[in-house]
């Protein structure tokens, strides 16, 4: 039921969107709230930057802090994602960086999981709202580059629906349908 909800809102936010001659549509880093994402999944060093992120992940323990961190580090891997399609032409790159992206967003749905509380907290909520302007950026972004890179269209769709899914089961478990709407409108 609220892939059901929530498709309606996806399908508003993409109304009227041509990503191929429209520059105000185009998903920009600032959009994503990362100004630069610094070692990409192409680099030989990202093993340090993922390293990093797994020493903040064993340091965060309220589940809503984690599930916080999770989409930020999911926002940080679509920013990367972003940017290794603009740099490089390399496909093998970019399907790196969809199977990175691909695999935070299972973690992040695992994260909304293991949240007892609904979206009756405040600091829920906020986290939901989140999640929903998030979620509306990535689609956008994952529209792009579809249609960049027709090549990994597959991959790039999986990772659109890991990311739907996650979506869909958060607004499920944790909010009520009113609010689902509103807080949909609102990141529209």
């Amino acid at each position: 039921s609220a892939v059901l909800l929530l498709m309606p809102f996806l399908a508003l936010a993409q109304a009227g969107t041509d990503f191929n001659t429209s520059v105000s549509n185009v998903v920009t880093l600032e959009d994503l709230e990362v100004t630069d994402p610094g070692l990409l999944p192409t680099s030989n060093f990202y093993f340090f930057k993922e390293f990093v992120r797994g020493l903040r992940r064993a340091v965060t323990f309220n589940a809503i802090s984690r599930a916080e961190l999770e989409l930020k580090i999911t926002n940080e891997k679509a920013a990367e994602l972003k940017k290794v399609s603009e740099t490089t032409s390399d496909a093998t790159g970019l399907e790196k960086a969809i199977a990175n992206y691909k695999e935070n967003a299972e973690r992040l749905k695992a994260r909304f999981e293991a949240l007892k509380e609904t979206s009756e907290n405040p600091n829920v909520d906020k986290l939901l709202d989140k999640l929903a302007d998030r979620t509306l950026k990535h689609e956008q972004l994952f529209e792009e580059l579809k249609a960049k890179h027709e090549a990994l269209k597959d991959k790039i769709e999986d990772a659109k629906e890991d990311l739907e899914d996650t979506a869909a089961d958060a607004a499920e478990r944790l909010d009520k349908a009113e609010k689902l709407k509103e807080r949909f409108k609102k990141a529209v």
